[in-house]
């Protein structure tokens, strides 16, 4: 088999995309090593992500513009000699080998007041004709699947929802230098409250910053709030919460971190928040359980498939309850004992070599689908 990925997203800062494409790519190696993978992109993927591609092939092919590399540089490249093609989002217009495309969830369709217009638009022109363009569709979750057929109207058998899974450096055992990677990229002593995401309004900040204020002054906690991502849209309503409720020294905004940074930050936390109001599966949660972190998640749909009873479920829209789980967490050693147990639990259910194992058999169908085909 020879597999060509589109692999623009490595290129970029540490997103959910770039993370995939790693932990897809590794896993694949790994169960197929007899495999010829190439990983295609327009600019050079940086060294350090490079090194961690685990043998695949790397080959950067220039093109002026996303546009021009999508409707002519790749599918020019993918039709010598490749069996099939990966995207994510978006396939070419068209395409002489097989395309299957992962698409994580259409917020932008569900929720089209959480993104700015032009992203909006952008989303709603290109990712449905790729959906159909593609001859399988995979989605992150069982939840995600089922928005993309219902809003879409695509057939059932051409859309798989294949789970994603935690890196293994997201494990509970902590490590010597976890405390000086956290002072070092953190800069706090005191004991925090984390959350992992785009700072954009999906994840939903405003409510948790505000329910972290009011359990903060209910409960007289000595927490600070740290607010791991980079800077997206409106950024403006996370800063007015903030200086209602005076917590300009109480509220850490990290940027992006490095990648052997975030397990030793999880490990440390007393608690982990994630109440974005809709997701297609919901990395930071599981890699969270991964670490034994108790986790207090919203309970929207995908994430309640996800985490199930590793974590506690609270609906995003109502910021009392909100409150409420915070405080109770943050001052119940045993509970917060039990639901860490409960996360790790839940978190040995992922593996990414079960998402690559899955992956590869809707290659091998669509594979098959083609050569059946053909020989017709």
């Amino acid at each position: 088999m020879r597999l060509a990925l589109d692999g623009r997203a490595l290129c970029g800062p540490n997103t959910g995309d770039r993370t995939y494409w790693l932990s897809l790519v590794r896993a694949l190696r790994r169960i197929r090593p007899d495999w010829e993978i190439t990983v295609l992109t327009r600019i050079p993927i940086p060294p350090a992500t490079a090194s961690r591609l685990e043998g695949a092939t790397i080959r950067t092919v220039y093109a002026v513009s996303d546009r021009v590399w999508t409707l002519f540089t790749l599918p020019r490249i993918v039709a010598h000699g490749y069996d099939l093609m990966h995207t994510q989002y978006t396939t070419p217009l068209r395409c002489d080998v097989p395309a299957v495309t992962t698409v994580h969830d259409i917020s932008f369709r569900l929720h089209p007041n959480l993104f700015p217009l032009k992203h909006r638009l952008l989303l709603n022109s290109s990712v449905p004709p790729s959906m159909r363009r593609a001859a399988h569709v995979i989605t992150d979750s069982y939840a995600s699947r089922y928005d993309i057929i219902r809003a879409y109207g695509l057939p059932e058998n051409k859309v798989t929802a294949i789970w994603l899974a935690h890196d293994e450096s997201f494990s509970p055992q902590q490590q010597e230098n976890d405390r000086a990677l956290v002072n070092q990229w953190v800069r706090t002593e005191a004991p925090y409250v984390l959350a992992v995401g785009v700072l954009q309004p999906r994840k939903n900040l405003p409510l948790l910053v505000e329910t972290f204020g009011v359990a903060r002054r209910r409960a007289d906690l000595p927490h600070r709030l740290v607010l791991v991502g980079k800077s997206g849209w409106n950024m403006a309503s996370i800063h007015e919460v903030i200086r209602r409720y005076q917590m300009s020294d109480r509220v850490i905004f990290t940027g992006y971190l490095p990648d052997e940074v975030l397990p030793s930050l999880y490990r440390l936390a007393d608690l982990f928040v994630f109440p974005s109001k809709y997701e297609g599966f919901g990395l930071p949660p599981l890699e969270a359980m991964a670490c034994g972190v108790p986790t207090i998640a919203s309970d929207a749909p995908a994430m309640s498939e996800v985490i199930a009873s590793g974590g506690r479920l609270v609906d995003p829209y109502d910021s009392s309850a909100w409150s409420d789980a915070i405080v109770e967490a943050l001052q119940n050693r045993q509970l917060r004992q039990e639901m860490s147990q409960k996360a790790i639990e839940r978190a040995t259910v992922f593996s990414w070599q079960k998402t690559a194992l899955h992956t590869v058999e809707v290659y091998e169908r669509v594979i098959g689908k083609v050569r059946g085909l053909s020989d017709d």
